[in-house]
């Protein structure tokens, strides 16, 4: 009779197989994991939309600010283009001493 050759680890192949403790406790970790991470990417989503919204806020109010600061200073240009140009006779040198600083504040120091 042909003889079948013995599997030398027949025996320990009931020890390749997990416990069912552990079996559960992978199961529940793995349930516990995608819970998680569904959460985060929930979390996350909802952060790129706040700082997509806070973004356009900023920009919103930045080009305001832009569209006064740059009316306000037509109008300063404006004001200072025609006290410039005054040409009222007799106010010569009031036009002067507005245009030129006298103050000494500018000037350099040496030493």
């Amino acid at each position: 009779s042909a003889s079948r050759p013995v599997d030398p680890y027949a025996s320990i192949s009931s020890f390749d197989s997990e416990p069912d403790s552990i079996r559960a406790w992978r199961a529940d970790f793995e349930s516990r994991i995608s819970t998680l991470e569904a959460d985060a990417e929930k979390k996350q989503a909802s952060t790129a939309t706040k700082a997509q919204t806070e973004l356009q806020d900023w920009y919103r109010e930045y080009e305001s600010k832009k569209t006064d600061r740059a009316s306000a200073n037509q109008s300063e240009e404006a004001a200072f283009v025609d006290q410039r140009d005054e040409t009222t006779p007799g106010s010569e040198w009031d036009r002067v001493a507005r245009l030129v600083d006298l103050s000494g504040k500018s000037s350099n120091k040496c030493g």
